[in-house]
């Protein structure tokens, strides 16, 4: 209801202040059950005057009056400061229970000063506060009953699921063990982390796989070098000591005076002498595989005429090949064919050629004839077109079986590796010739169509800048 002073000068009204009533009707109830968020209202100023509270005795008096003033007068100091909280209180009404406060502060509606400060009380009962608990604890536990039930199912779902798994990779486990060639694991299953774990042991069997099949192939490597140095010395000591024994028996015959004249000395001589240079050639090659593997050999490379070597190489070989009774012919191109190679090594490489297609060929004939063949190099946008020089040396002996090519031009291999082999040799003249031809920038290679069906050897070498001219202007 609006209150008006009047104004005697000037017969006017105005308005000084409002004036509020409040009316509350209760009705006790049957029974006191207590409720959450039930209570009443206080209202304080910042002196500490209580304006409003359900108990009409304690209007008006002074919070410092009360039991528990420590308390309420924090209280109205937070709430002056801006604060909205709430604070356990005892005894603040006359039923002397335990109180929860909630607070918060406003502005005094009576004045116009902002410093002025109402604090405003939400009081219930602490057993009301707290009525709810026993719905709360109920849904807590239902939840952690639930939560308790999902994990139940959860674990055994995924435990089934895992060992399940677990099983599989146990069952990969005996398979990799008892198999030299093991199926790879699955990759499909539901737990991702598996599945790494799947990767990560196919690729671990893989690497052993392969680093098993390399310890393999190394013993195998190893016991077929075994087996060719065993070889080797027993075939070795045989071609040393025959032409030891060559050469011992011939001077012995010599020196004790048992030849009739001066011609069967001469002829005991000679053989001595062949016999010392077989034995001498023996231990050349031995010498130059060794140089050769220890990358000591020097190589000078210039250029050389393809044919006059092979002539001259040819001029040598020629006795031996008439003594045996063997036709010899021989297809040589015309014009000179300069070469890029090293003479002497180029003389040693042929000659090896032409010795063993006269050692393996006891009847028919030995071809040698040269040509020119265009190679082709480069990419597509720059080719590089150049030409070799190709010396092929054909025989009419005994052959080689296709499946022994490749063993021929490694060290120390001989197809027949006895003593008793009709044809003598260390197995080291293929192999020094191939990496005299690597050393100068060519090829050697061989081939035959079988036992008893002949050989050919095929020397291939980059011919020189001059010839190339020459030959690009034929072609």
């Amino acid at each position: 209801a609006p209150v008006y002073s009047e104004n005697a000068r000037e017969g006017l009204k105005s308005l000084r202040y409002a004036l509020s009533f409040k009316t509350q009707l209760s009705q006790p109830e049957a029974v006191n059950k207590p409720r959450s968020l039930a209570g009443y209202t206080v209202l304080i100023d910042q002196t500490g005057t209580i304006l409003e509270h359900p108990f009409a005795d304690r209007v008006g008096s002074n919070i410092s009056q009360e039991e528990d003033a420590g308390r309420l007068q924090r209280l109205i100091d937070n709430a002056r400061d801006g604060h909205q909280n709430f604070l356990h209180l005892f005894y603040f009404d006359d039923n002397r229970e335990e109180l929860l406060a909630g607070y918060t502060a406003i502005s005094s509606p009576v004045t116009q000063s902002e410093d002025r400060k109402w604090i405003v009380l939400a009081v219930t009962r602490l057993d009301s506060a707290l009525a709810a608990r026993g719905d709360i604890r109920q849904v807590i536990f239902i939840l952690v009953l639930g939560l308790f039930a999902t994990n139940l199912l959860a674990t055994l779902y995924i435990g089934r699921a895992a060992a399940r798994q677990v099983e599989q990779l146990g069952e990969y486990a005996l398979n990799v063990q008892c198999s030299s060639t093991p199926q790879a694991i699955p990759s499909n299953f539901a737990i991702r982390e598996f599945n790494q774990l799947s990767g990560a042991l196919n690729t671990m069997v893989e690497r052993l796989k392969a680093w098993a099949e390399e310890l393999e192939s190394a013993w195998q490597e190893a016991k077929t070098a075994n087996k060719l140095k065993s070889e080797f010395l027993t075939t070795i000591s045989h071609e040393l000591r025959t032409p030891l024994n060559g050469i011992l028996g011939s001077i012995r015959l010599v020196k004790d005076d048992y030849c009739d004249d001066r011609d069967e000395e001469l002829e005991l001589l000679q053989l001595a002498d062949g016999s010392a240079m077989h034995l001498l050639g023996i231990i050349n090659d031995i010498l130059d595989i060794s140089k050769i593997e220890a990358g000591q050999v020097p190589v000078t490379i210039q250029s050389v005429d393809l044919q006059k070597v092979l002539q001259q190489t040819i001029a040598l070989k020629r006795p031996e090949i008439e003594a045996k009774g063997l036709v010899l012919e021989i297809v040589l191109m015309e014009n000179p064919v300069m070469v890029q190679a090293d003479a002497a090594k180029l003389t040693h490489v042929l000659g090896n050629a032409i010795d063993n297609a006269l050692k393996f060929t006891d009847a028919g004939k030995i071809s040698i004839s040269t040509r020119i063949e265009s190679v082709s190099g480069g990419d597509s946008e720059t080719p590089d077109y150049r030409s070799n020089a190709i010396v092929c040396i054909q025989d009419t002996g005994i052959g080689i079986d296709p499946q022994y090519h490749h063993k021929l031009f490694k060290p120390f291999v001989m197809l027949d590796g006895s003593t008793t082999r009709k044809s003598g040799g260390t197995g080291l003249g293929l192999a020094i010739s191939r990496n005299l031809m690597e050393l100068m920038g060519g090829t050697i290679s061989l081939h035959s169509d079988g036992i008893d069906l002949g050989t050919t050897v095929e020397l291939s070498l980059p011919v020189s800048t001059q010839s190339q001219r020459l030959f690009g202007k034929m072609d």
